[in-house]
Formats: C-alpha cells, sequence, structure tokens
C-alpha cells in the first residue's frame, strides 16, 4: 500500500494543471519583457529621428547649393538672362528639383534678398546695442541705412540685376522703428503727435532717399542732410542734428615729449642751485573730444 505525500510537501507547480507560474515570477517576466520593448521604441525612436534629420539637411544643403548658384549667376551674368536649367546645373542637383524649394525665378530672387537684408539688420542690430539715447540710435540707424545704401556694391547690383530695386531696400524693421519712436516720445525727446504716420513717413523718405543715393542723384553730404532732416521732423532742433549727425573722426595723438638732458654748462647765465630750463613745446596737438 502506498501512502500518500501530504499536500504541504507537494511541489507547488505539480498541483496546478496549467503550470502557471507564482506570481513573483510572472512579475520578472513582465518586467523584464516590458523593458525590451521600451529599448525596443527608443531605438526605433532614435532611428527614425536620424532618418529625419539626415532628410532635413540633405534638403538645407540642396537649398543652399541652388541660392549660391543663383547669387553667383546673378553677379556674373548681370542683366543677361539665365533659365533654371542654367541654376540647377551650376548648382548639380537635377532640373524638377528646383520647384521642391521655389516656384520661379523671381521667389528665389527674393529669398537671396531676403538674406542678405537679414544680414543687414544683424550689422544694425550690433550698432544700436550699445546706444541709450534714442536720438541718437535714430541717427545711427539712418546714417547706417544711407551709407549701406551708397557703398553695399554686391547687394546694389543684385537688386539691379533682379529687378528688385522697386520693391526692396536696406532698412530697418517696421516695428522697430515705431518702438524707436514710441521710446523717444516717451522719454520726453522726440516732439510727436501721432507715431503710426510718422513711422510710415519715415520709412517712405528712407526708401526714396536710399534710392536716389545708390542711383548716384544726390551729393555727397545727402546722408548728413537727410539724417538731420528727419531728426528735425521729430522734434530735435538744428543744433542737436547736426551734433548727431557729424562724421565721428578719430581722436589725434598727443606726440610724446622727448626728454632731452641739459647739462648745466651748456645753459647760459645758470647758477649752481638754477634748475635747467626747457625749450617751451610749440604747435601742441589738439585732442577732439
Amino acid at each position: 500500500m502506498i501512502e500518500k505525500q501530504p499536500a504541504k510537501d507537494q511541489d507547488p507547480l505539480s498541483m496546478d494543471p496549467y503550470n502557471t507560474p507564482p506570481d513573483d515570477v510572472r512579475v520578472k517576466d513582465e518586467k523584464a519583457t516590458s523593458l525590451e520593448d521600451s529599448e525596443s521604441d527608443h531605438a526605433l525612436a532614435e532611428d527614425q529621428l536620424g532618418v529625419r534629420l539626415e532628410k532635413q539637411y540633405k534638403r538645407e544643403t540642396t537649398r543652399a547649393a541652388l541660392v549660391e548658384a543663383t547669387q553667383a549667376l546673378v553677379m556674373e551674368r548681370e542683366k543677361e538672362k539665365f533659365t533654371i536649367q542654367d541654376i540647377t546645373h551650376r548648382a548639380n542637383v537635377c532640373s524638377g528639383t528646383f520647384y521642391n524649394y521655389f516656384e520661379s525665378k523671381h521667389k528665389i530672387f527674393e529669398a537671396i534678398a531676403e538674406s542678405m537684408r537679414a544680414e543687414f539688420t544683424k550689422e544694425l542690430d550690433k550698432l544700436r546695442a550699445p546706444l541709450k539715447d534714442p536720438a541718437m540710435i535714430v541717427a545711427v540707424t539712418l546714417n547706417h541705412c544711407f551709407e549701406r545704401a551708397q557703398n553695399h556694391e554686391t547687394w546694389n547690383s543684385f537688386v539691379s540685376a533682379t529687378c528688385l530695386s522697386d520693391e526692396y531696400f536696406l532698412h530697418q524693421d517696421a516695428d522697430q522703428c515705431y518702438q524707436d519712436i514710441e521710446r523717444g516720445v516717451t522719454a520726453g525727446r522726440f516732439k510727436v503727435g501721432n507715431i503710426p504716420f510718422t513711422q510710415r513717413l519715415i520709412l517712405a523718405m528712407v526708401q526714396h532717399i536710399s534710392s536716389e543715393i545708390r542711383l548716384g542723384n544726390l551729393e555727397n553730404n545727402a546722408i548728413e542732410d537727410a539724417t538731420q532732416a528727419i531728426l528735425k521732423m521729430l522734434g530735435i532742433s538744428d543744433v542737436i542734428a547736426k551734433a548727431l549727425t557729424q562724421p565721428v573722426r578719430p581722436p589725434i595723438a598727443r606726440p610724446k615729449r622727448n626728454h632731452i638732458s641739459i647739462s648745466l654748462e651748456s645753459q647760459p647765465n645758470v647758477g649752481e642751485n638754477a634748475e635747467p630750463m626747457l625749450q617751451p613745446i610749440s604747435n601742441k596737438a589738439r585732442i577732439i573730444s
């Protein structure tokens, strides 16, 4: 006769007809599976991100190549016509690729003009950054706009060759112009009744004067005269407007005094206790403050 082993001494797994593992074993398995799924999802996300970044890089590179090729063709041929095929050939891309980025040659011309104007804005912001006086800020801004209209050969050649000269000119942002006027009025520096009207008037004057300067229709002192006229329109006195628009000249260096040792014997009528006499310095250098 075979004796039955007590239930408490039997293997728990042998008592489960479905061979179900204990709870602690199931939890460990679930955690391991969850961790593997998480790592797999993370790796997939990284792969997808890498693909997107690679596509974005290729797209930016192709667009930059088209822009660079177009700008080079404009500067080389000036008024001579060139085709989109000329652009894509120069950029070393397929002809149809152009239309994935731009609708027409005019659109790529506009994109190049906007890029060049963005560089101008960076220059202007750098000049304005250390300034505090509203009148000085306006004077420096206007002077920079007019100076670049006169001397920015690349810009002038580009807008002329692409027939954008009537649409694009180098000027500050319209909102920035409004803020400059508003800041000057708040500080009591400007006397302006209608800020929006004054803003539009200033931008229109800058556009017209810049165009005339670029075409060579104004004299050399046009930049100072135009800047002074706009400052006086803002309520700045004539004297201050002239002072703000005077070109900055570098200070004249004071010459170093030569240390010449003069012997007592070489000086006439000099006693034993008398101090040596130095020749007076004539034509002292004037320092411009």
